[in-house]
C-alpha cells in the first residue's frame, strides 16, 4: 500500500483531514487511524498484514472499510500487483459469553436488534457459497464469540475440509463440551486468547473464571491441535513481568504451540462507548509503547 500524488491532510488536535488535491473529495477520521494509514503506506503493508496487526476483530472491519473508502478517494492505493486472497475472516457473530473490559465489543446494546439478530440458514448459505467461490486458502472464524453457534460452526468446517479449505478458529476457549471436541476433528488451527493467567486479574478483565480456558489448552495440547496463542497486554493491568513470565511459563508446557501472537492494547474502540454515553472502564490508560510491547515479546517467547 502506498499514497497516490492527490494526497493531502490537515491535521487539528485529534482529528485528521485526508482529501484528494485533484478532485477536492474528503474525509474526516480519527488521528490514531490516520497514523494506521501512514504507518501502512510508510512500510508499504497489504491489508491482510493491517489487520492481523489489530487486537480486536471489530476493529479489522472497520479500518478495512475505512482503508476502502480512500482507495476510492484516490488517495491511497495497492501495489501494481494482483492482490490474491489467502485468507478470509468471517466474524460469524458480535455476540460474546465474556465482557473484556478493554473489548469494543462490550459497547454495544445487548438489547439492541443488531446485537441479538442472528443471520438465517439461508443468508448464512449465501456466505458459504460465496466463500467456497473465492477459493481462498483459508477461512477464519471470529466473533464475539464462534463457539456461541456450534452447530453452525461444525457444519462450515465440515463443509470447508470437503473443499480442502483450511480451517482456523478464534476462541477465548470458555466453551468447552462434546460438541466443541467434535469441532476440533474438523480445525486446523486454533487461536487461543489467554487474556491472563492470574485467576483473579482474568476474572477482574473478562467477568468470568479462568479454569474452562486453561482445561480447554490441556485438551488441545493432548490431542496435538496446532494452537497460537494470542495475549492483549495492557498496562498497569497485564503489562506485568511477572505476569507475563507465568504466562510464558505455563505456555512453554504445550507442545503444541506453534506461535504467541503478542498484541498491544490500544484505544480504537473507545469512541464506540462515547458515541453510546456508557462509562469506559479503561479511560485513561494509554496505548502500550513500542518498549514494553518489545518487552512483552522477549519475555513470551524466551
Amino acid at each position: 500500500m502506498k499514497k497516490l500524488k492527490p494526497y493531502r491532510e490537515i491535521i487539528n488536535g485529534d482529528k485528521v483531514i485526508i482529501a484528494n488535491r485533484d478532485t477536492g473529495s474528503w474525509i474526516r477520521i480519527s488521528r490514531q487511524c490516520r497514523d494506521i494509514v501512514c504507518t501502512a503506506c510508510e512500510f508499504s503493508l497489504t491489508n491482510s498484514e493491517i489487520l492481523e496487526s489489530l487486537a480486536d476483530d471489530e476493529d479489522r472491519i472497520y479500518i478495512n472499510e475505512l482503508l476502502k473508502k480512500l482507495k476510492e478517494l484516490g488517495v491511497i492505493g495497492d501495489e501494481e500487483k494482483e492482490e490474491v486472497i489467502d485468507v478470509v475472516y468471517l466474524l460469524l457473530t458480535n455476540r460474546c459469553n465474556l465482557k473484556c473490559i478493554h473489548c469494543c465489543a462490550d459497547a454495544a446494546d445487548e438489547n439492541s436488534e443488531v446485537y441479538r439478530r442472528e443471520m438465517s440458514t439461508q443468508e448464512w448459505t449465501g456466505i458459504i457459497d460465496k466463500i467456497v467461490d473465492i477459493e481462498p486458502g483459508g477461512i477464519v472464524l471470529t466473533g464475539g464469540e464462534p463457539l456461541l453457534q456450534l452447530d453452525f460452526v461444525l457444519e462450515l468446517f465440515k463443509l470447508c475440509k470437503e473443499e480442502n479449505i483450511h480451517t482456523a478458529l478464534d476462541t477465548s476457549g470458555y466453551i468447552f463440551n462434546n460438541k466443541v471436541k467434535k469441532i476440533l476433528e474438523y480445525t486446523d488451527l486454533i487461536l487461543l486468547d489467554i487474556k491472563s493467567i492470574d485467576e483473579e486479574v482474568y476474572k477482574s478483565l473478562t467477568g468470568v473464571e479462568l479454569t474452562n480456558t486453561l482445561e480447554f489448552a490441556q485438551y488441545l495440547n493432548k490431542i496435538n491441535k496446532k494452537t497460537w496463542i494470542r495475549h492483549v497486554v495492557v498496562p498497569e493491568i497485564t503489562d506485568n513481568d511477572n505476569l507475563l513470565t507465568r504466562l510464558s511459563d505455563y505456555i512453554s508446557k504445550l507442545n503444541n504451540i506453534e506461535n504467541i501472537e503478542v498484541l498491544p492494547y490500544h484505544k480504537l474502540g473507545v469512541f464506540k462507548y462515547k458515541e453510546l454515553g456508557l462509562n469506559y472502564v479503561l479511560d485513561g490508560i494509554e496505548e502500550l509503547s513500542k518498549e514494553r510491547l518489545e518487552n512483552a515479546i522477549n519475555i513470551l517467547n524466551r
